[in-house]
């Protein structure tokens, strides 16, 4: 499995201890297409690929927010169920996502 930042995670900055290592190439964290592309190189496929937060939770996030703070806690709750419905993203979505999972399987 890879675990990596999205598109949408790499606009956050992670402590010290993401810093990457020397097994990684170029000793420093990868992206998901840019981790995929190495792992392919190295004779391993994508089987699946998932995203967390993706662009439809963060609307319905900021969605409840807003309301959260024009006093309308109804509509707060309903934006924070849609929020959590939208969570979990799977294929193209991913790469927009904060994080982003995918499983690769190396050739056997």
């Amino acid at each position: 499995m890879v675990l990596a930042r999205g598109r949408a995670g790499g606009r956050r900055g992670f402590g010290g201890e993401n810093a990457g290592g020397p097994e990684s190439p170029g000793g420093r964290p990868l992206g998901l297409e840019e981790a995929l592309s190495w792992l392919a190189a190295q004779g391993f496929r994508e089987v699946a690929r998932y995203g967390v937060g993706g662009p439809h939770y963060r609307f319905w996030s900021r969605l409840a927010l807003l309301a959260e703070s024009l006093g309308r806690e109804d509509l707060s709750d309903r934006f924070r169920a849609r929020a959590r419905s939208a969570l979990l993203v799977e294929d193209r979505g991913a790469r927009k996502s904060l994080l982003a999972l995918a499983v690769v399987r190396g050739s056997m």
